[in-house]
């Protein structure tokens, strides 16, 4: 091996990498410090995915548009009355406008009403009276 000028055997080049030797207490702890900064990293974007998740709340009596899920359901494409929330707002019972059905949708397949939409699917139930109490525990796991 080859020794560089003013410099001692630890920073003796490898030919195969090219890079400088190291101890293994050193390359552990670049090692570990690199999968701190990963870990940080990935929580970082995760933490970022969920306050994107969890978007506005909805107000009880609030009109949502249901947009999905994508497959043939009943509700889907139309606007609805919030009747209660789930203890995290992850699920919502909501009244259709059009025929006055209760269905259980998730928060990610909902969103706020525009002006037009509601004008577009006017209520056409008389069912007014709140519904009774509602107990989701058993629907948020």
């Amino acid at each position: 091996m080859r020794y560089a000028k003013n410099k001692t055997k630890k920073h003796v080049r490898s030919r195969a990498r090219g890079s400088p030797r190291r101890s293994p207490i050193v390359t552990r702890s670049v090692t570990r410090k690199r999968a701190q900064a990963r870990a940080q990293a990935q929580a970082q974007a995760q933490a970022q995915a969920h306050h994107r998740a969890q978007g506005p709340s909805f107000r009880v009596r609030s009109m949502v548009y249901i947009t999905g899920p994508r497959i043939n359901v009943t509700g889907t494409g139309r606007v609805a009355q919030v009747v209660r929330a789930s203890r995290n707002k992850q699920k919502y019972v909501v009244r259709l406008n059009y025929s006055g059905q209760v269905l259980v949708v998730k928060k990610e397949h909902l969103r706020k009403a525009t002006e037009a939409e509601k004008r577009a699917d006017p209520k056409l139930h008389y069912r007014e009276s709140p519904i009774g109490r509602i107990f989701l525990d058993d629907l948020e796991a």
